[in-house]
């Protein structure tokens, strides 16, 4: 069901107005994007490896900052919204898939090995996996890495925040 205002859908230069009007006939032009546009993204997703979840999400993502380009100027309608939001998507979506890439890879590098021995092949893998450890480290923020460690070093979560 595609939502209407009255018994016509809104055309791209009306959404924009409505949108920037930011009352209740923004949410509206917000939810019929949102219907129209879903079902384009979560393909988009699904070719390059995503769940209709991810797509989900990629998608009320990008409607958030189309949303935001369109009442802060950005975005003046020079395109079409559709066009316009795919790209934003597409972009949102390269990212978070090379971010997992990245991720992947580095757990695929981390070998967990539980001995008691500590021969010198075992010592070499322990400064290997540290060294690891610390790149992982150096790529957090630094709130990030305060609460990790403030975590190992046995403080609850409730304590932390």
């Amino acid at each position: 069901m595609v939502l209407m205002f009255g018994n016509r859908k809104l055309t791209d230069e009306a959404m924009i107005l409505a949108i920037q009007s930011n009352g209740r006939t923004s949410d509206r032009a917000i939810a019929q994007i949102l219907e129209r546009e879903m079902g384009k993204i979560q393909a988009l997703v699904r070719q390059r490896g995503g769940s209709d979840a991810d797509g989900e999400d990629v998608a009320l993502e990008g409607v958030t900052a189309l949303v935001l380009n369109i009442r802060r100027g950005v975005f003046r309608g020079e395109s079409a919204i559709s066009t316009y939001l795919f790209a934003i998507c597409k972009g949102i979506w390269y990212k978070r898939s090379q971010r997992r890439q990245r991720e992947n890879e580095i757990k695929d590098q981390l070998v967990v090995v539980e001995t008691d021995e500590h021969t010198p092949a075992m010592s070499l893998m322990d400064e290997e996996q540290k060294g690891l450890l610390h790149q992982l480290f150096a790529r957090l923020r630094e709130k990030c890495s305060e609460v990790l460690f403030l975590w190992a070093g046995g403080y609850a979560m409730e304590e932390i925040a």
